[in-house]
């Protein structure tokens, strides 16, 4: 490796540092952004085993971090979750993983206050189709057909 070489890819390490500092990113992402900064393949082979040697990488991590924070903050259900975790290329273990972690009580507590929430701003006066526009906005949201089917009796007896 020339000199002109390993300063590029000093500069790569360092670039790819900062990004990953900012905030977790899969391996996906990371090659994404060093081929926008005209890294060779060999290059960001040798980035990426940089970042995860020196802990700025690490898939299991940055699964965990986005399945808690799509779940916390935008009310994301399993299955959308379990989506965006695959379009950003993380391995199946990791999704599955990072999934269990998401605490079942507080899963089912969410999805209850989103779907009661959700059935006060449905203006439908049939019952039928106001169960039907709420199936189909948590099933939008991620949510599971059976956990949906579960809470929808216990919220619309209560509101109908």
């Amino acid at each position: 490796m020339s000199a002109e070489e390993l300063q590029q890819l000093k500069k790569l390490i360092q670039i790819a540092e900062n990004y990953c500092a900012y905030q977790e990113r899969s391996i996906k992402e990371i090659q994404t952004f060093l081929k926008k900064h005209q890294a060779t393949p060999q290059q960001s082979a040798s980035v990426i085993q940089h970042l995860q040697t020196h802990n700025f990488l690490q898939q299991q991590r940055f699964a965990l971090m986005l399945a808690q924070g799509k779940f916390r903050i935008k009310k994301w259900g399993k299955l959308k979750i379990r989506q965006a975790l695959q379009q950003k290329g993380v391995a199946e273990k990791d999704i599955e993983e990072a999934l269990k972690n998401i605490d079942k009580e507080s899963y089912q507590e969410t999805l209850k206050i989103i779907a009661q929430k959700k059935l006060a701003l449905i203006k439908e006066e049939n019952p039928l189709k106001r169960r039907q526009k709420l199936t189909a906005f948590l099933l939008q949201k991620g949510y599971e057909m059976e956990e949906i089917l579960r809470i929808i009796p216990l919220i619309t007896t209560i509101s109908e």
